[in-house]
């Protein structure tokens, strides 16, 4: 009988979404730190979690300077 080897990155969270507490709690203590949600956003695209892009998006749409990027962004945005 064959194991499949323990992975910790689920492509397709199971009941809902992908929960880190640590992190979350993290994004609560700095609001106002950019890089608390980013690092909060790879993790959850690493777990197959699309509030992962969507945290990235806002971000980059936040950003000055995005030149002809705003639409394509904004579109994604609106996809998601």
């Amino acid at each position: 009988m064959s194991k499949e080897p323990k992975t910790y990155l689920n492509p397709k969270p199971e009941k809902g979404y992908a929960k880190n507490p640590e992190l979350e709690a993290s994004v609560r203590a700095k609001r106002d730190d950019a890089s608390a949600y980013l690092v909060y956003a790879d993790w959850l695209s690493q777990q197959g979690d699309p509030r992962g892009e969507l945290i990235v998006l806002q971000h980059k749409l936040s950003t000055p300077g995005q030149g002809g990027e705003g639409a394509a962004i904004s579109a994604r945005e609106a996809e998601l």
